[in-house]
């Protein structure tokens, strides 16, 4: 009986990673929309208000949707959705709202980056180029955030490279 014990405990530990891990789909599902919104949006054109098709551009930075302050305060609770949290233009062209109880808030980072395409395209400063998709999340309600994040950048030709999905903290 004395074995008994230790493994309704081990059982008991896998049960809770299992849930945990299970919680984090949320963000890795997310994150993926948030990408995908992104890679559409780049590769997509765009007019000017006079008409003129501009070049090829990510949308601007927004986030994190809601706060990290608000997520901290939830204490490992879901969100609820709070009207107008997603009717930035950002997250318009991105297509992407958030409307059940969510456990992450999100973000967009864009920014233009100078390295990312052949010197002979003249990408205009300040339309961004490159960006990061990111979830912040705090499962266990310790204040301490985990990350999951995809970033990408394009070229004057809709070439995105993107790198893989990347995971700080996973069970935070």
């Amino acid at each position: 009986m004395l074995l008994a014990s230790p493994l309704i405990a081990l059982a008991a530990d896998e049960v809770q990673v299992r849930s945990q891990r299970a919680r984090t789909q949320e963000a890795l599902d997310n994150v993926g929309c948030i990408f995908r919104g992104a890679v559409a949006y780049y590769e997509a054109e765009h007019n000017s208000r006079t008409g003129q098709i501009v070049p090829r551009h990510f949308p601007r930075a927004i986030g994190p949707s809601p706060s990290l302050a608000t997520l901290a305060s939830a204490k490992g609770r879901r969100l609820q959705p709070w009207p107008g949290t997603w009717d930035a233009a950002s997250w318009q062209a991105l297509s992407f709202t958030v409307g059940d109880p969510h456990r992450y808030v999100y973000q967009f980072d864009s920014q233009y980056r100078r390295d990312v395409h052949d010197p002979s395209w003249n990408q205009p400063r300040g339309l961004p180029n490159a960006f990061t998709a990111r979830a912040h999340g705090d499962l266990d309600g310790d204040g301490a955030f985990s990350t999951f994040e995809r970033a990408a950048a394009g070229d004057a030709i809709a070439s995105i490279v993107s790198g893989p999905l990347h995971v700080e903290h996973e069970l935070e």
